[in-house]
């Protein structure tokens, strides 16, 4: 028990471990900081009054044997007291970044730690794996590296050249100015390599070594190369009709019903299929951020996305880059995409089909497929139509995630701006591969004659 003359200092709380009357347990109220500290006292009768060493510590007093001797701490005790408190009031820093391990380590140390590959373990780029290749002319080799066959990747290179060559390769103040002196030291590698960077890439996931031994770059390299690459093609397959992301014309919506109406008799007007997709991300530093994007169905921090399937394969409508704690039906409202589909019901009368995440409560130009029991025989029939029409979208959700497998990988929240511009990127190569090289599951199973060439369709 304490004295009576006993005075505890702030943020302290002094008590007797009543097992051992000899021990004081000091302990912090502030409980995220502080650990119990165990001292014992000294066993000299002759106690002096001495001065405390650390402001928190003193006038620590008890009395020992309730007799009025008055205990007190020796110097020696006070001065461990007095680090041990003056590390607790230290700011907490996490492992991660702390680092004292790798900072303490000698230059061999830290090079054998390094996750790059030097370039002296490198073969020249004109001697790369990807040089191999690409004088292969196999198609299939071309399609598992970058997804385009090669009288594909020649026409989408012949457009990337001129403008690789147009555009400095170092951003001037945040960003790519043309170059007007071409003279001074050539570039490591030509146009028609940058653009299979990209495309490589895009079919890839984790480190970026891989890339490093496939083309024959050094880290740094890869990274000035591939981030240069990825805006100039977004640049160029904006434009372009094959992979641009927009609202159909008329012919082409009439098209899309005429296709789904072939399949599923029941679905009159409806032409689109709509979901939402969720790509895992890393946790924020700030507590608000990460409440935003967390997630509490995936169970994990994610970064939300909206997009809409055309029967071609192709996407007409997206929203990306978005919390993931909002309901996909709250994106569609905020990003447009309700909007965009009225009006399109509107001028040709198409309809979207959903699944239960989106309201289609004042909405006429959305199907929700029911998962509640069937009223009649049409009814049912209707019902397991809309959910096959609806399972387009999960088609088109694994086709990005397959064909890119980089949209895998965690997204660093830092960069926000680059995810959105890689997201971007997927949706464009998606919508050109499956114009120009036809490899897409909703493509075949509902128009399938776009596949077929001009001789086949004459034959039939």
């Amino acid at each position: 028990m304490r004295h009576k003359n006993f005075k505890c200092p702030p943020k302290l709380k002094v008590g007797i471990n009543h097992k051992h009357k000899s021990q004081i347990l000091i302990c912090s109220q502030e409980k995220l900081f502080y650990s119990r500290v165990r001292v014992y006292l000294t066993q000299n009768e002759n106690f002096k009054k001495e001065p405390m060493l650390d402001a928190h510590c003193a006038n620590i007093l008890i009395n020992r044997e309730k007799v009025g001797k008055i205990c007190k701490m020796d110097t020696s005790t006070i001065a461990i007291i007095a680090i041990i408190m003056r590390r607790m009031r230290r700011k907490r820093i996490h492992s991660r970044y702390a680092k004292r391990y790798y900072l303490n380590l000698d230059y061999d140390e830290k090079k054998r730690r390094d996750r790059r590959i030097p370039r002296l373990a490198l073969v020249e780029p004109k001697m790369s794996a990807w040089k191999k290749i690409y004088s292969s002319g196999n198609d299939q080799s071309l399609i598992t590296t970058t997804g385009l066959d090669f009288n594909v990747f020649k026409e989408l290179k012949q457009r990337f050249e001129p403008e690789y060559s147009r555009y400095s390769l170092v951003p001037i103040e945040g960003k790519y100015v043309k170059v007007k002196d071409k003279s001074g030291r050539r570039r490591l590698i030509n146009g028609e390599d940058c653009l299979g960077l990209v495309l490589v890439w895009s079919r890839t996931r984790g480190s970026l070594a891989f890339l490093q031994v496939i083309f024959g770059l050094s880290r740094t390299s890869v990274e000035v190369y591939l981030r240069f690459g990825k805006r100039l093609l977004i640049k160029l397959l904006s434009r372009d009709v094959n992979s641009k992301i927009g609202t159909p014309n008329r012919c082409r919506v009439e098209a899309y019903m005429e296709a789904v109406r072939e399949k599923h008799p029941a679905l009159e007007g409806v032409g689109l299929a709509m979901d939402g997709l969720r790509l895992s991300s890393e946790a924020p530093g700030s507590f608000v951020v990460q409440n935003n994007y967390y997630n509490g169905w995936k169970h994990n921090h994610c970064v939300a996305s909206i997009f809409v399937f055309a029967p071609d394969g192709t996407i007409i409508f997206m929203v990306t880059n978005c919390a993931g704690s909002q309901h996909d039906s709250t994106l569609a409202d905020l990003g447009g995409i309700y909007e965009k589909l009225r009006v399109l019901y509107e001028e040709t009368g198409v309809k979207c089909c959903v699944d239960s995440a989106f309201s289609t409560k004042n909405r006429p130009y959305l199907i929700k497929s029911a998962q509640s029991p069937a009223e009649d025989e049409a009814h049912k029939q209707f019902c397991e139509q809309a959910t096959s029409m609806r399972q387009s979208a999960e088609w088109g959700m694994r086709l990005l995630q397959s064909s890119f497998p980089r949209m895998k990988d965690k997204i660093v929240m830092k960069d926000t701006d680059e995810t959105r511009k890689c997201i971007k990127l997927f949706a464009l190569l998606s919508n050109f591969r499956s114009n120009c090289v036809g490899i897409n599951q909703i493509r075949n199973v509902y128009m399938p004659w776009l596949s077929l060439k001009a001789n086949e369709i004459l034959e039939s």
